[in-house]
């Protein structure tokens, strides 16, 4: 028999241990009609029992897979087919599996659609507010979420050596082992971003030294794991900690409310991401723009086309509508660029000019001096000569 935590272990992503842990849990609780508690010893035992009645035949998979999934209704869709999926992977780890027909009577049951949940809008303004709440490590968190289409587990991933903040763009190394789809890529962040990411630096050692005596209470009690002291990720955090600094934040900005069906967030951390698909679309080819979010399907297709020199030169044109904290008037950036170069076209002019003033003013200070000693050589009676040298030096004066 594999054990709930056995089973969990050959997951190497946080997030889906939990997902996976949360699944398995509501399973039992339904199946047994028990209340939620947070003791695994408590659903180690429940999953034991369940093989057991799984081998004597008691009870039978698929009339437990229909309940819950019953039970799953009111779940967000996505939510429901994640959970039911985890639950039945658990049972195919121990040798029990569900007949076509079995998986299509549940399918029956779950929630149709993909996303139920009533989003409001996310603007720039939005974020500027929201992002003014945030201490370092939110506003490097969310200003690289936004400005370079990363999931947040993929920014949750990186290390020091990952990111190229000298670069401009500032450059992102996004290794196969951080993504969805298993394919490396580059991506990049706005100035303004690479700046943030810079402050929060400067702080995260003694941020990270600060969290780590926080946590042994929690760790003393079993409620947590020590944090690695050798954890070279830029972010050394998990999604719950980074979600909750999002929600503080949005909630200080006077923007969280709750989806009356699903109750979830309506101003939540993914739309980030959308933000960035929507405005680089309009600066950039879409083909680009989705190969900077990691979609598979134009990864491959726009590495083939472009080099990463170019890809970077299309980053650089969708970077201003990017930024969240400099506006975006284009016009406004282009009178300043041409006043910028005007001054500088005027400034060396003037240089030039103070320099012949300057060579003037001396050669009038010479002759002022040496004019009286060359007439004083020459007599009166020798009127000629005086008017030739005074005929000579006129043009020099």
């Amino acid at each position: 028999m594999t054990r709930i935590a056995e089973f969990l272990a050959q997951y190497d992503k946080i997030n889906t241990q939990r997902s996976y842990k949360t699944a398995l849990r509501l399973f039992f609780d339904v199946v047994y009609d028990s209340p939620r508690v947070n003791d695994d010893a408590h659903y180690e035992n429940l999953a034991a029992r369940h093989l057991t009645e799984l081998q004597d035949g008691t009870r039978t998979l698929a009339a437990d897979m229909i309940a819950y999934a019953n039970a799953l209704a009111d779940k967000p869709p996505l939510t429901a087919r994640s959970r039911i999926a985890a639950v039945k992977e658990y049972f195919v780890e121990n040798g029990y599996d569900l007949t076509p027909r079995d998986v299509k009577n549940i399918r029956r049951r779950v929630p149709r659609g993909y996303s139920l949940t009533e989003e409001n809008e996310m603007s720039g303004e939005t974020l500027k507010v929201i992002l003014q709440h945030c201490d370092l490590r939110g506003r490097a968190i969310f200003l690289m979420l936004v400005s370079s289409g990363m999931r947040v587990g993929e920014v949750l991933a990186i290390t020091l050596a990952d990111i190229n903040l000298d670069k401009k763009p500032a450059q992102i190394r996004i290794r196969a082992a951080y993504t969805k789809t298993r394919e490396a890529r580059t991506a990049f962040m706005s100035e303004e971003a690479a700046e943030a990411v810079k402050a929060w630096l400067t702080v995260r050692t003694a941020h990270m030294t600060a969290a780590g005596n926080r946590n042994k209470g929690l760790v003393a009690h079993g409620l947590s794991t020590e944090k690695k002291k050798d954890d070279d990720r830029v972010f050394p955090y998990e999604y719950g900690t980074i979600n909750k600094i999002w929600e503080t934040a949005v909630k200080k900005a006077g923007f969280y409310s709750k989806d009356e069906v699903t109750d979830r967030n309506q101003t939540h951390i993914h739309q980030l991401r959308k933000f960035f698909r929507t405005m680089t679309a309009t600066k950039i080819p879409v083909d680009v723009a989705e190969s900077l979010m990691g979609h598979s399907r134009y990864l491959s297709r726009s590495y083939r086309r472009h080099t990463r020199d170019q890809i970077a030169e299309y980053y650089l044109k969708a970077e201003p509508v990017l930024t969240i904290f400099t506006t975006d008037d284009q016009e406004a950036r282009g009178r300043l660029t041409t006043i910028e170069k005007e001054n500088a076209s005027l400034k060396e002019e003037i240089e030039a000019l103070s320099k012949k003033m300057a060579m003037t003013e001396s050669m009038l200070f010479h002759w002022q001096v040496a004019l009286p000693a060359m007439l004083a050589k020459f007599s009166e009676d020798d009127p000629e000569r005086l008017a030739k040298v005074l005929q000579d030096i006129a043009p020099k004066v």
